[in-house]
């Protein structure tokens, strides 16, 4: 399973007070792995080997640290 994940991060300074910018980006190429299977074999049940989770979808963090 490949996921990538990446930060970007700025400093910003006006006078005393200092500012952090972050973003942080998960699951860049949007990938959809399944992460678990539904292993449970009876001849009465239809979902055996059906997927029962995938990998998250892409989502991005914002966040902002001020100093002064």
């Amino acid at each position: 399973m490949n996921t990538a994940y990446n930060t970007a991060y700025r400093l910003i300074r006006v006078g005393r007070l200092r500012a952090n910018a972050r973003i942080d980006v998960y699951n860049l190429t949007n990938n959809d792995a399944i992460t678990g299977y539904n292993s449970t074999y009876s001849p009465s049940n239809t979902t055996f080997w059906t997927p029962s989770s995938v990998l998250h979808p892409r989502f991005a963090r914002f966040s902002v640290q001020l100093d002064w």
